[in-house]
């Protein structure tokens, strides 16, 4: 049986619940495909950052 690690992307925290932040991409709004940190806790937290 093989184990599958997962290595965090970022060391960013989600300034509302404190959850990863994971890398997303924009679909709507004028800058569509621009990137974004947004929280895995996604939908229940709507945490986003900026790509600084």
């Amino acid at each position: 049986m093989q184990t599958t690690v997962r290595e965090k992307q970022n060391s960013i925290a989600c300034p509302r619940c404190g959850s990863e932040m994971v890398l997303r991409r924009s679909k709507k709004g004028g800058d569509q495909s621009s990137q974004f940190w947004g929280c895995s806790r996604y939908p229940r937290c709507r945490g986003t950052a900026n790509i600084a």
